[in-house]
């Protein structure tokens, strides 16, 4: 992933993405609208991202964001954000939290740096948090660390839901199933 990207300012912007198959009937579109924010500061993560999957960005598989804001409850979810180190020595671990919309006790993830700072140019980077057991179906919001906020305007959370992974049910209901013999 690269943020920020050159020439894409802040604001509003929509994406488009067409993928088509060999044949010219098969294709699939997605659109999406994103909000682009403000590089962060030095000391500030933001925006952050739900992950659900990997992609192969060139020799490298990367982290991707999750286009549905969804996951199952069997999948592993990630938090990723873009940050700039303050220049303090301290520089994490943080902690985030998952906050059931339903109520409920927080759920703390861990936020680390994905790359070790090696020399100025490294200030700023990608954090990673990964939800280390499966979450209950729901709506949640992620709670970035708050010391990695902005001073001003706090962190936007990540609002997603848990989509329950149970097998659909083959029972039919009563009135699609056969009647016994001898009732009317």
């Amino acid at each position: 992933m690269l943020f920020p990207v050159d020439g894409v300012r802040p604001g509003e912007t929509t994406v488009d993405l067409t993928v088509t198959g060999g044949t010219e009937d098969v294709s699939a579109k997605v659109r999406k609208s994103f909000d682009i924010p403000k590089p962060p500061k030095p000391g500030e993560a933001s925006p952050w991202f739900l992950s659900d999957h990997q992609v192969r960005f060139g020799e490298s598989v990367v982290l991707a964001p999750s286009l549905d804001d969804a996951i199952t409850s069997n999948e592993v979810a990630s938090f990723i954000g873009y940050g700039c180190r303050s220049g303090r020595p301290a520089q994490g671990p943080y902690a985030g939290r998952l906050v059931p919309l339903s109520g409920g006790a927080p759920v703390p993830v861990a936020i680390a740096w994905m790359e070790p700072a090696h020399g100025p140019s490294d200030e700023c980077g990608w954090l990673l948090g990964r939800v280390e057991s499966p979450l209950p179906p729901g709506l949640w919001t992620f709670e970035p660390p708050k010391e990695l906020s902005h001073a001003r305007e706090g962190s936007a959370g990540v609002e997603f839901s848990v989509i329950s992974d149970a097998p659909p049910s083959n029972a039919l209901p009563a009135e699609l199933l056969p009647k016994p013999s001898g009732s009317k």
